[in-house]
């Protein structure tokens, strides 16, 4: 069998260090005859079972994958027994090694890497980058975050987050900076927070060449005077003044990952005219982005 740590990098890991008070996913896969991974569904867990479950449980079990949560210092293995459903149904058994090891630093960076320091905005859900380390080995896991908010504020750092790498910050309602701090005291990361008022800036990338029947995504760039907005999702609308040839909306699921995009849809051959709008820039005066674009039939520029 192929066992799979859900993180961004390192597929395919057949061993791991996980930081203690963590959990870790790890999916199932088997082989074909050609060493080829099978996806789900054709992989079933039955049973995971831990030789030490003191230092490392089984906390669940689904079809395809487990979760597994490190309670202390060592190492133990994990056997595994799956039904795979290929051309028949076969039980096979295998096993992986798994160790745990106490954080001993944590390291915080921006979530954005366009410039060393940017803004987010007040009353937000950013995501930041984040890794736990034994001295100099990454350690795998979610859910352990020995990280502070310093200071007298309403930001929070929220702990129910499943995914690895990812330290998840509800900012302050006001404007200035956070600062973000090991348990021991030692700085990690200060950002700038700033309102929807501070924004002075729309930049949204012109298409060279639009053809009918095309569907355009913008990620619109904020700027303040000194930053530019990472994660940011303020209050917007959008407006068409040429339905004819095409329609723009605001794509809400988005919010919760707090970036702003805006779909254009083409309906007809003609020029595009749409319009951004945040209400709330410019300390209140408001701030619209015009925008257009020529649709050809073939999206030749014309």
């Amino acid at each position: 069998m192929v066992f799979e740590f859900e993180v961004p990098y390192s597929p395919y890991a057949t061993e791991a260090t996980l930081a203690v008070g963590s959990r870790q996913r790890i999916a199932v896969k088997t082989q074909d005859s050609h060493d080829r991974a099978l996806e789900a569904p054709s992989v079933r867990i039955e049973r995971v079972v831990s030789s030490e479950p003191g230092v490392i449980s089984v906390d669940s079990v689904e079809q395809n994958s487990f979760v597994v949560r490190a309670h202390a210092p060592g190492d133990v293995q994990l056997s595994v027994m799956s039904t795979v459903s290929t051309s028949g149904q076969t039980t096979v058994s295998d096993s992986l090694r798994v160790s745990a090891a106490d954080a001993t630093s944590a390291r915080v960076s921006h979530g954005c890497p366009f410039e060393d320091a940017p803004a987010y905005l007040t009353r937000s859900t950013v995501d930041l980058r984040y890794t736990l380390l034994d001295g100099h080995t990454t350690l795998l896991g979610y859910g352990h975050y020995p990280v502070e908010v310093e200071g007298d504020t309403d930001a929070s750092i929220v702990r129910e987050v499943d995914e690895v790498g990812v330290l998840r910050v509800r900012t302050s309602r006001q404007a200035g900076a956070l600062s973000l701090v090991a348990e021991d005291g030692e700085p990690l990361l200060e950002i700038a927070q700033v309102d929807e008022a501070q924004i002075e800036r729309v930049e949204v990338g012109e298409p060279q060449s639009v053809a009918f029947r095309d569907e355009l995504n913008f990620r619109p760039k904020l700027f303040t005077t000194q930053h530019r907005l990472c994660q940011a999702f303020p209050s917007a609308a959008v407006l068409t003044s040429t339905p004819d040839v095409c329609s723009a909306r605001i794509v809400e699921d988005d919010a919760s990952s707090s970036r702003l995009r805006v779909n254009v849809a083409i309906a007809a051959e003609g020029d595009c005219a749409w319009s951004l709008s945040l209400p709330n820039a410019r300390q209140g005066e408001g701030l619209v982005s015009s925008h257009s674009f020529r649709v050809t039939r073939s999206g030749e520029t014309q």
